[in-house]
């Protein structure tokens, strides 16, 4: 009986000096919902979007939105082709006159637009001392490709009085469409060369895009870009020079064709996104991608500690995104990361070329924080988190595989600084309900203890007796 009782003793002693294996836990700090980088371009942002509690992995996603629109397929837009058929679009290089590659070209490029652009109308004028309109607007790419015969069989004479016939495209389009394009072929200095650059002004006041090849040797084009402007500074819209007749079709099929789509599509196109995790992250958190983003590649993380998610172009109104998760590893010491605040990145560095061919770049430093803590905290009645779209205070479980009895260790000498918005809210612990279960196992315990004294003072009193 006096064994049994000491045993019993001696058990209720471990129990009660033995650490108590306590959970950690997780609470997002600021999740970042609120913060984004916005410009004339595109919206981009990095937030946590859910978390798993039973695996203890928390979401986040990059996300990058061009904010312009998408007309391609949703808004009309009217082409009117302007041909030059003067007298020296006859001549002939590689075995073909001028004019003849000219046609082949537009036929080619009359398909393209056709066959890509949903609500697109189509006319076709040519010129010389006057102009003539050989095909009216049609949404019929059987009836332009008809008509350009025309072209293609009208003898090429005269000069090149370019202003005119701009100005009958001009009086082609309908007045309620919104978008209008010229695209403009010649390989003659203007007979009214102010006229003409008075024109293409107007032109790009009143909003029409023209897109303009110049057909000409390097000693003329000097001359001529007195009234087209250069390819870097144009008088209107978009101008390229040329010095032989074999670009053409390459210029209507390629970089016509694209510039049309870019005009409609508006996209943004390089981009290049580095997200620069701290160091201190990298050392208690893995990082796994979850699949692949919707759109380009993304590296693996490298010696800088961050990883580059690139991106060919992304069109008006397009979302693409990127997904990751970060869990703490296992083995580690969780004390000396206890109570901090922790940025989940540096920064998100954000470079692309805007539909205009200029490099842009913006920042975002405002990132998710997360703090690791000794217990669950209270999620706000009030502010329940929705569903894969968590708000400040969500809780995710870090169950500790082993306790080792608590040593003094040093913090941090430096803690991130939280860049985000003040919308963020600080937790603190709190003492509540969650404590009961804690006071009545500990109170059991002590009068367990209690009673076991209890016994062994009685015994030995009695045997003293």
């Amino acid at each position: 009986m006096k064994k049994s009782k000491i045993i019993i003793f001696i058990v209720l002693c471990i129990i009660l000096l033995t650490p108590i294996v306590q959970a950690s836990t997780i609470g997002v700090v600021n999740s970042n919902s609120n913060n984004y980088v916005l410009n004339s371009d595109m919206k981009f942002s990095k937030k946590i979007v859910n978390y798993d509690e039973e695996n203890q992995e928390i979401e986040i996603e990059l996300s990058l939105r061009n904010i312009k629109k998408n007309i391609k397929d949703i808004e009309n837009i009217e082409v009117a082709i302007v041909l030059d058929n003067s007298a020296s679009m006859s001549e002939q290089e590689n075995n073909e006159t001028k004019k003849y590659t000219t046609y082949c070209a537009t036929n080619k490029f009359i398909e393209l637009i056709y066959d890509n652009i949903k609500k697109l109308k189509v006319e076709i004028t040519q010129y010389s001392d006057s102009s003539q309109i050989i095909s009216s607007l049609t949404d019929s790419k059987e009836t332009s490709l008809n008509l350009l015969e025309m072209y293609k069989n009208t003898p090429c004479r005269g000069g090149t009085n370019t202003h005119t016939a701009l100005e009958m495209a001009r009086s082609q389009f309908s007045s309620g469409c919104k978008n209008k394009v010229i695209v403009l072929l010649t390989d003659g200095y203007p007979g009214s060369p102010e006229e003409t650059k008075k024109t293409l002004e107007k032109l790009e006041a009143e909003g029409i895009y023209v897109l303009s090849i110049i057909v000409s040797k390097k000693d003329g084009v000097e001359q001529i870009q007195n009234i087209f402007g250069t390819e870097e500074e144009p008088t209107a819209g978009d101008v390229s020079y040329i010095e032989n007749s074999n670009e053409i079709y390459k210029m209507f099929n390629e970089y016509i064709y694209n510039q049309i789509l870019n005009y409609m599509e508006h996209p943004i196109s390089n981009v290049r996104i580095e997200d620069v995790f701290p160091e201190e992250l990298l050392k208690y958190f893995d990082v796994e991608y979850i699949g692949t983003p919707d759109k380009g590649t993304v590296t693996d993380i490298g010696d800088n500690n961050s990883f580059v998610w690139s991106v060919d172009s992304v069109t008006g109104d397009e979302i693409i995104t990127f997904k990751y998760k970060i869990k703490i590893k296992k083995g580690v010491n969780i004390d000396e990361i206890k109570n901090f605040d922790m940025k989940t990145n540096e920064k998100v560095i954000i470079n692309y070329t805007d539909e205009e061919g200029e490099d842009q770049g913006e920042i975002l430093d405002n990132n998710p924080v997360i703090k690791v803590k000794d217990e669950k905290e209270e999620k706000p009645t009030d502010d329940l988190p929705v569903e894969n779209k968590p708000q400040e205070y969500v809780i995710v479980n870090i169950t500790e595989e082993e306790t080792p009895t608590p040593t003094p260790t040093t913090k941090p000498t430096s803690t991130p600084s939280a860049t985000t918005k003040n919308t963020s809210k600080q937790t603190l612990p709190q003492t509540g309900v969650e404590d009961l279960p804690m006071i009545i196992i500990v109170g059991g315990i002590l009068v367990s203890v209690g009673f076991g004294i209890r016994w062994v003072v009685i015994e030995r009193i009695a045997k003293g007796k």
